[in-house]
């Protein structure tokens, strides 16, 4: 059982590390497009 929610806690941060990752770059987008304007 101990492995698994290891295993479960791993996947989870790295999910969440990807979720981060893309709403970071879509911010970084946005505020490019703002200030070509």
């Amino acid at each position: 059982m101990f492995g698994e929610t290891r295993v479960d806690q791993i996947h989870r941060a790295s999910v969440g590390a990807r979720a981060g990752v893309l709403d970071i770059l879509k911010h970084a987008a946005c505020e490019h497009l703002l200030s070509d304007r």
